[in-house]
Parts: C-alpha cells; structure tokens; sequence
C-alpha cells in the first residue's frame, strides 16, 4: 500500500508508517524456508513493546 496520506488512513496496517507494512515482505524469510514464523512474530513485536 502506498498511500502517503495520513489524513485519509483508513488504518489498513498496510504501509510502514502506521502498520506493520507489506505482509509478503515481512514474512518473505518464512515463504522461502529460511526463517520460523515465531521467530519473525517476536523480531516485530520487540520492536513496538518493551517488558515491564
């Protein structure tokens, strides 16, 4: 998605400014057999939530 448009985001996660951006991209390691699907998950959520 390409919509550089904040005020007309309809909150599609779909660019990288406000979502995770494209899921074929974040996931390519996985769809080519080099990376498990846990370890993409956890590499994105450390970067957005820290432990208390």
């Amino acid at each position: 998605m390409d919509c550089n448009d904040s005020a007309g985001c309809e909150n599609c996660s779909g660019c990288g400014l406000f979502g995770a951006g494209n899921p074929f991209e974040m996931y390519e390691d996985y769809i080519e057999g080099k990376r498990e699907i846990k370890e993409i998950n956890m590499e994105f959520v450390s970067r957005y939530f820290v432990r208390g």
